[in-house]
Formats: C-alpha cells, structure tokens, sequence
C-alpha cells in the first residue's frame, strides 16, 4: 500500500475531524528515496522507490509507532500536499554500472506554505550499481543451433510446398534454452530457398544477465523431397 494511513484517513474524514496544523514541520524529500537497479551492465534500468509511510509519519511526528488521535488529525490535513508530490527520474535504461542518475522532485509549494510544512531536497545524484556482468550467448553454436537435441529445424511437408517449425529441445541449463528463434519465411519453401533466422532473448534470460552475440542467420533449405513437376523430372 503507498500510503499507510489511507483507511483511517477515509474514516477520519468521514467523521469531520480535519484541524489544521499547529505547528509546522520540516521534511527533506530526498531522504525517503532509494534507486533500484536491474538487469546487464551496459543496458540496466532504473526505478524509483519512495518510502511514503516514514514520509507520513515524519510529517505527523510520529515516533513511537503509536499513532494518537492528534497524529490522525494532523495526518488528515497534510494529504492535500502529500498528493503533489512528485518523484522523477531524469534516466531510466541503458545504464552501466558507475553511471550518475538524478531524481528530481515537485510539490505544490503553496500547499505547503499553507499546512506549515518546511520542505527542501529538491534533487539528489544516485550512482548505480550492482547491473550483472553480461553473459554472450551464442544463439548459432553449431554444437546446438539444427540439431535434434538443441534447436531442432523441423521441416515439414513437399516442396515446393514446405513449411518450416524451429523447435527449442535445449535443456534449461543451457543458455539457448531462453532464446526464442523466428523467421521471415512464409512457407512454400523449396531447396535452396534462404531463410533469416532472428534470434531474441526472453525476459527470463535478461533478468540472468544473457546478451545474444548476433541475432540472424541465414540459411538455406535443403534435403526436401519435391513434388514431380516436369516429365523431366521422371
């Protein structure tokens, strides 16, 4: 829940209990950010993360974790500036590890003015860390890429009337197991057709830190059984 207090305020409300606030109070935005970082040195992300309920129960004095009738009233009155609050991040992919990112925050000062809330930390500069060391999948290896057991070539049907279905038998120890392979065939396929193989990793593979070394490949059919078109053919 992003706000902790959002049910007893409803409550709180409904029953006309708003005061305004007797004493002001003082709040650093910054202080209740984290960055969160994911995915491969090179191409990671980012994502904010804000800590509302401490944020709340700064703003109401709340120190104890036993929140008073007087807390609940004050807690009410300082939503309508809680609400502006905004957090932005100025980048959010393509990261490496070491790389510098800047959250940026905005709020209704004049809200703020008016419920007595001193607020600074308008900006803070994060470092991230912790992306994955990439790991380079060869999604052609000739040891898996139309074999039996790895990335299986199932043509089917006659030519020129063949159609062709690139199954993955790989094992989930290996790292073409998370690599899904599609290509610009259409069927009608016929010996010594060419055919672009495009190979993705699956988001399952990304979030284990796999690249691909090269996406396509193109091959060429062969080894079908054709349909007699010509006497000559006989």
């Amino acid at each position: 829940m992003k706000k902790l207090f959002g049910l007893i305020l409803i409550g709180i409300m409904s029953m006309g209990l708003l005061v305004g606030c007797g004493s002001s109070s003082s709040i650093n935005l910054m202080d209740y950010v984290t960055v969160n970082y994911t995915g491969v040195d090179g191409n990671g992300t980012a994502a904010i993360s804000v800590d509302w309920v401490t944020l709340e129960q700064d703003l109401v004095g709340d120190d104890d974790g036993n929140i008073s009738q007087e807390e609940l009233e004050k807690l009410a009155d300082i939503t309508a500036f809680e609400v502006t609050v905004n957090y932005q991040l100025d980048i959010e992919e393509g990261l490496s590890n070491g790389d510098k990112v800047t959250v940026t925050v905005s709020y209704d000062n004049d809200i703020a003015k008016e419920k007595k809330i001193k607020v600074s930390g308008d900006s803070a500069k994060f470092e991230v860390s912790g992306l994955m060391e990439p790991v380079e999948v060869d999604a052609f290896d000739s040891g898996v890429f139309d074999t039996e057991n790895g990335i299986f070539l199932n043509y089917q049907g006659i030519a020129p009337e063949a159609y062709l279905s690139i199954e993955n038998h790989c094992s989930e120890s290996n790292p073409q197991y998370y690599v899904t392979y599609t290509t610009d065939s259409e069927g009608n396929l016929k010996n010594g057709d060419t055919i672009t193989v495009t190979a993705s990793i699956s988001e399952q593979g990304e979030s284990m830190g796999y690249v691909l070394k090269e996406t396509q490949k193109t091959i060429t059919v062969e080894g079908l059984d054709s349909y007699v078109t010509s006497l000559s053919e006989l």
